[in-house]
């Protein structure tokens, strides 16, 4: 019998490394071979390689038709994989902290252009401004607006009887804003005029909303193990002006000064996902609780016919039962920000190398520690190079990271 290549038995070394460490010695040992560097997994890794051949046998088994692939797609797909994050390029300690947002833990980030229209007494008119913003959740059940650059809070709004664990802003009208919550419930709200505009009720805590990019569909998912798909029925955009219209201040915007007419209305009923920059990749976050591997990261194409999974990414963090990962890829597509229970945010490649590693929450600060807890991360494109992470966690603050 030949004897097994060194990639093999690199592949086992690995894999005994991240799930068996007390066998590991023995097997180097009878290998001869250097001990590895769990910072530098091999892609594929051992259980991908055979997962991918027992998903390979089931398929032959069914005798399933197969689906035609389109050659150039399936390159565009490989392409985007095939972008290297840049040597050198890695995540910098905080850089900017807000401490006095609240008092309490805060939940879900994200940064949008929030629409406000107000009535100017000096001259008599409406004016709407759409100032970037971070929109934060907490455990006081509410949705503090704060302003990107000064850290004020700009508006305060509390739509849930319970803690809101998701939102999401509508992408055609930003003044539509999706929340989910503990309360088990989510709503459609309007942040012009502050009106519940839609209520859906599921059985469990609601702990992920979105809409489609065209604003066609919205999602929720709850831990009644449903996820709800809606369609618009109304449009969120102004109507026509015809000749029985008010006219319009100049200074004012027809999407504010409409009423709210956005509704949805129940399709489909079919726990973290998130799109490539592209739209063409879609990142699966799972835990594996049964292999006891810990968490990872599935990439698959967005196309019906792009069945197979192009990338498997093992994160190395162990599944938490109370608090759901989080992850972000970069403006560019080239690497993925994913959040811990346990204070660090992670930058990995699209090859699955854990870039960096950084301690941003729960660090120890006048003598005691605070939670470390994760709960959200956003990042968004500095105004110079690289990018900015924005993070929020059980230690109620909101943290600045930079990856350049």
């Amino acid at each position: 019998m030949s004897r097994p290549s060194n990639h093999l038995q690199t592949l086992v070394a690995h894999y005994l490394a991240s799930q068996y460490p007390t066998v590991l010695h023995p097997f180097l040992e009878a290998s001869r071979i250097p001990h590895p560097v769990l910072e530098h997994p091999p892609s594929p890794d051992l259980r991908t390689v055979v997962e991918d051949w027992m998903a390979l046998q089931i398929s032959d088994q069914l005798e399933k038709s197969r689906i035609s692939e389109c050659v150039d797609e399936r390159e565009n797909l490989e392409r985007l994989l095939r972008i290297e994050l840049p040597r050198g390029v890695a995540l910098s300690p905080t850089e900017r902290s807000l401490d006095s947002i609240s008092a309490s833990s805060l939940l879900t980030v994200t940064v949008s252009h929030v629409p406000k229209r107000v009535f100017d007494t000096s001259t008599a008119s409406y004016k709407a401004s759409y100032d970037l913003s971070i929109i934060t959740s907490s455990v006081d059940k509410t949705l503090k607006v704060v302003d990107f650059d000064t850290g004020d809070v700009a508006m305060i709004l509390q739509p849930h009887r319970a803690a809101i664990l998701t939102f999401a802003v509508y992408p055609l009208n930003p003044r539509y804003i999706l929340t989910g919550s503990m309360d088990g419930t989510v709503v459609l709200m309007d942040v012009i005029s502050r009106e519940i505009l839609q209520t859906f009720v599921s059985a469990k805590y609601v702990v992920r909303v979105a809409f489609s990019p065209n604003g066609r569909f919205m999602a929720t998912a709850s831990y009644d193990r449903h996820i709800v798909v809606y369609e618009a029925i109304s449009s969120a955009l102004p109507p026509p002006l015809d000749d029985h219209s008010i006219p319009l201040d100049a200074t004012d915007d027809a999407s504010l000064a409409c009423e709210p007419l956005l509704r949805f209305a129940e399709v489909h009923r079919i726990l973290n996902m998130t799109l490539h920059p592209s739209g063409k990749i879609v990142a699966c976050q799972t835990g594996d609780h049964s292999g006891g591997g810990g968490e990872r990261i599935l990439l698959y194409g967005i196309e019906p016919e792009e069945t197979e999974r192009l990338a498997c990414l093992w994160t190395g963090e162990e599944g938490d039962d109370y608090v759901l990962p989080r992850m972000e890829f970069l403006p560019d597509g080239s690497g993925i920000i994913t959040t811990t229970s346990r204070g660090y945010l992670n930058l990995f490649t699209l090859k699955g190398e854990k870039r960096s590693s950084v301690k941003i929450h729960g660090v120890v600060n006048a003598g005691s520690a605070s939670s470390e807890v994760i709960r959200d991360c956003a990042v968004i494109p500095a105004r110079g190079e690289g990018c900015h992470v924005v993070s929020v966690g059980y230690d109620c603050r909101v943290r600045f990271s930079k990856v350049n």
